[in-house]
């Protein structure tokens, strides 16, 4: 990929003048705040459904209209072997788009954000049943089999309902004994 770099007024810039170019740019510049499991999602969607569709596409050309007609088909064929794409699968993609489109904005290269007047598929909430209470004490009597300290665990999460990630983040400082109330679980300070 080259690169145009320009002078001006002492500041030097870089050219981006295609919708790869950006990307690439915008990329590297929010991998670093990104999460471990969110920057290699972006990459792969990048390098699957944007790039190859609108890699060399020039910034001034991208259209509202034009981001439809991709989710459109995405929607109806971008999934692997031809499916269709799942509304929230289309929906990240829009959002990648949409903040690179933002930042080319930002960095003067467009003067409004096209995604921000495309109409992306709205995102499906998923329905969660969770386990009749006999079954949750099946699998922890089951757990006690496989590890002493697993049914713990599993105690604590149908409890409170915490995420997994927020039950292994838990610290022995994150207790409070002598609080007054039902829970003994101190509200997270993240």
């Amino acid at each position: 990929m080259q690169q145009l770099i320009k002078v001006d007024d002492g500041l030097v810039t870089v050219s981006v003048r295609t919708v790869d170019q950006l990307c690439e740019r915008w990329f590297a510049q929010a991998l670093p705040d990104l999460s471990p499991t969110v920057g290699p999602q972006y990459r792969r969607l990048l390098d699957r459904h944007i790039l190859p569709r609108w890699g060399k596409v020039p910034l001034r050309r991208v259209r509202p209209a034009d981001l439809d007609a991709l989710y459109a088909g995405l929607r109806h064929h971008g999934g692997q072997g031809g499916k269709p794409l799942a509304p929230n699968s289309v929906q990240r993609i829009h959002g990648i788009l949409h903040r690179a489109l933002n930042q080319a904005v930002k960095w003067g290269r467009l003067a409004t954000n096209p995604a921000s007047k495309a109409s992306p598929p709205r995102a499906r909430r998923a329905t969660l049943t969770p386990p009749a209470p006999v079954d949750v004490m099946r699998l922890i009597d089951s757990a006690a089999k496989v590890n002493a300290q697993l049914p713990s665990f599993l105690r604590l999460a149908a409890a409170t309902g915490a995420r997994r990630g927020e039950l292994c983040g838990l610290q022995w400082r994150d207790i409070d004994f002598d609080r007054d109330n039902s829970s003994s679980v101190a509200p997270s300070r993240t």
